[in-house]
């Protein structure tokens, strides 16, 4: 009879933890927010990087990007902010945004080399918006200092 009970005790726990999971995964994907961003005619779907804490994980971690998505990071005011390829497995296009226009672009900006030290981009002009996508992007488009973006979110 003890082991009845300490299996089904056992059984409820991990049903417990389990649920517990799965809410926080729900909650989780809810309060995750999307927009558009349109570039030269071309418009991308973007996960919202509102939040420090997802300012800090940004694209890290993710193998896949679709050639219409990306994160647009965004910033309370205009600033110099810099990026880094933590935890990157993929090459990205950096582009920063001030007030619809684009501040500066970094191209092709490659995931890390195992044992590398990571370094930080810096924009040349200041933004209150950062757009990540895939690397080629800016090429692709020919995207420059100056181009007018219409940001939606």
């Amino acid at each position: 009879m003890k082991y009845i009970v300490a299996i089904l005790l056992f059984i409820l726990v991990v049903a417990g933890v389990g649920a517990g999971a799965y809410l926080w995964y729900k909650n989780d994907q809810m309060q995750t927010k999307y927009g558009e961003v349109t570039v030269k005619g071309e418009t991308f779907k973007v996960e919202l990087a509102n939040t420090q804490e997802k300012r800090e994980l940004g694209l890290g971690g993710r193998t896949f990007l679709a050639d219409d998505e990306g994160m647009l990071f965004v910033f309370s005011a205009s600033g110099f902010y810099p990026f880094w390829m933590k935890d990157m497995e993929m090459p990205i296009d950096i582009i920063w945004i001030n007030d619809g226009l684009i501040a500066d672009v970094a191209a092709n900006v490659p995931a890390p080399v195992e044992g590398e030290k990571l370094g930080n981009y810096y924009p040349v002009n200041p933004g209150n918006l950062v757009l990540e996508v895939n690397a080629g992007v800016i090429d692709r488009l020919s995207i420059k200092i100056g181009d007018p973006v219409q940001v939606n979110y």
